[in-house]
């Protein structure tokens, strides 16, 4: 499956223009994406409605922000509305009066990140264009679900849940619960028992935030401080409620000390009940896990380079088309336009297996303009056929020449991340060859998709099992999921190497050690807490 970027859109409006002069407008923004299958839009998310009363100018400024996933292979075309909600008992779009729409690409989104507003005219597709008002939107992308949370966690006065607690037989131990959205708790770490009798220090525990609040610091979720019984009918000494923005926030602070509520004891003992004793905060820490989005703001793009089959094998000759759109040209504009706005904007294209003008032996590698980058989908399509016209579809059709080139050029990119490829018809005669410069080029930033535009070829198949950075696909209308896996392997190349993004780099390493280094003061350099 391919990651999903995850953005945040918030939303204003100015000037909205009401045909009804004595109406008093309740706005709300809803966003939806294109379904270019079912030719439709599809709604992804509403803003809260502003009530009149607090909105009497006409100038709304929603506070709920909308969420988008976007999936990183798949360009979106994104259409916000605004509507007047006239009848509140009822959700349905169509029951309420339609103000106007604004219109974007994701290209627009990810290229505004963190960066500044997107102004548009607001307008009514029905009303000869004219314009209902603007849209102010600004994007920020969704805090990096993969940050690690570390909780250095203990508990002082706990009440005695066994006549012989002094004894050492009560064993407390916590269990933090992700709140579910209908505030059912699901269980997500349990600590170690602990021999300590009413206060006690717990391991530290190192916790993904996704799993814990979703991603979001403000998501509250629960700690539990149990007594351990042989019976495994452990019994609960005392809970809470918290989130990490308010742990941290009273972090080293007397207010550091949390009450743990027994809410059966409190409904029997009402007023006289205070608490089951305090769960305190020795440290808490987030070690920030820098997104794919990250890089591609801090300049770090992907570099973009196809490569052709112009063999004549397997009736190749069938796929390549001078008249009408061919499969190549096809699976060119999906690879274009599904990662445009994560490149330089320009893309490299070679040929192989072909017989140039003047040549006696098949070429394995040529480019297709004297350009070696061009600028869009349109140029490349224009390259591809100005070669069909010039050469004939030759033998034998070898794919590790255009690999170890384009490899050759990725190795010494400084800043960035190379993208290759391949459309074939998927007979590979030199398949020894390229296994030995895949492995070759393993530890430099580049990323091989193989689109078999042909029949089913296993052999190919098996280079997505032997490496990481190479993914295989047998085309089917759409190369979608042939580039999906790109931003998982752009990370892993970039954190197996120590890359930081550029937003990032600013922060020396001595202050990010001095951070790690207070969590875990003994240790001479940087130890991961305990994991359960």
């Amino acid at each position: 499956m391919g990651d999903s970027i995850r953005l945040l859109i918030h939303v204003e409006c100015t000037d909205l223009t009401n045909s009804d002069l004595l109406a008093k407008l309740c706005p709300q923004a809803i966003l939806y994406t294109e379904d270019v299958v079912l030719n439709q839009w599809v709604e992804l998310g509403r803003t809260e409605i502003i009530q009149y009363i607090d909105n009497p100018n006409h100038n709304p400024k929603f506070q709920q922000p909308i969420r988008l996933d976007c999936k990183f292979e798949k360009q979106q075309n994104l259409k916000l509305a605004i509507i007047d909600v006239t009848d509140h008992s009822c959700d349905i779009v169509r029951n309420q009066k339609f103000l106007g729409e604004t219109h974007y690409t994701l290209k627009e989104l990810i290229d505004n990140t963190s960066k500044s507003k997107i102004l548009r005219s607001l307008k009514h597709p029905l009303g000869g264009g004219e314009r209902r008002g603007n849209t102010v939107i600004y994007v920020h992308e969704v805090e990096n679900s993969a940050d690690v949370v570390y909780l250095d966690l203990g508990a002082i006065n706990l009440d005695s849940k066994d006549e012989v607690l002094f004894i050492d037989n009560t064993l407390p131990f916590l269990i933090l619960s992700r709140l579910e959205r209908d505030g059912t708790a699901s269980p997500i770490y349990t600590s170690e028992t602990n021999k300590g009798v009413q206060s006690v220090n717990f391991k530290p525990i190192q916790v993904s935030m996704q799993k814990l609040c979703l991603g979001d610091r403000s998501k509250k979720f629960r700690i539990d401080c149990y007594a351990y019984k042989k019976t495994l009918l452990h019994e609960l000494i005392g809970g809470l409620e918290t989130c990490i923005d308010t742990l941290q926030k009273n972090a080293f602070a007397a207010s550091s000390l949390y009450p743990l509520i027994n809410d059966q004891l409190k409904a029997t003992n009402g007023s006289d009940y205070k608490s089951s004793g305090s769960l305190r905060v020795n440290n808490i820490m987030i070690e920030k896990k820098s997104s794919f989005l990250d890089y591609i703001i801090g300049g770090r793009l992907l570099t973009v380079c196809v490569g052709i089959d112009f063999s004549n094998k397997a009736h190749n000759s069938a796929l390549h088309s001078l008249r009408s759109e061919s499969v190549y040209t096809k699976v060119l504009h999906q690879v274009k336009n599904s990662i445009d706005c994560y490149t330089d904007h320009k893309c490299m294209a070679y040929g192989f297996g072909a017989q140039l003008p003047n040549h006696e032996k098949s070429s394995q590698c040529f480019p297709l303009s004297y350009d070696l980058k061009l600028r869009d989908v349109e140029d490349m399509c224009s390259a591809y056929v100005k070669t069909l016209t010039s050469i004939k579809l030759g033998d034998p059709c070898n794919y590790s020449s255009v690999v170890a080139t384009f490899g050759s050029y990725a190795s010494s990119v400084s800043n960035g991340y190379c993208v290759l490829v391949l459309i074939t018809i998927g007979v590979c005669d030199d398949y020894e060859d390229l296994v030995r410069v895949i492995h070759e080029l393993k530890n430099i930033p580049l990323y091989i998709s193989i689109v078999n535009v042909g029949e089913i070829n296993t052999r190919l198949l098996e280079l997505s099992n032997q490496f990481k950075n190479v993914k295989v696909i047998t085309y089917e209308d759409d190369c979608h999921t042939a580039l999906e896996d790109i931003p998982t392997e752009f990370l892993r190349f970039v954190n197996k190497n120590n890359i930081m993004p550029d937003v990032v780099a600013q922060e020396s390493e001595s202050e990010l050690y001095e951070t790690f280094s207070t969590f875990r003061p003994t240790s001479k350099k940087m130890e991961l807490p305990y994991t359960q």
